[in-house]
């Protein structure tokens, strides 16, 4: 899932990990 909880990041967690997320790279 591509957005503010980022594609592979923690969910809810907004700010960077939605920016990263949201452009299609991975956060863990």
């Amino acid at each position: 899932v591509k957005g503010e909880t980022g594609d592979l990041g923690a969910p809810g967690f907004p700010g960077l990990a939605g920016i990263i997320g949201d452009a299609g790279l991975p956060v863990s």
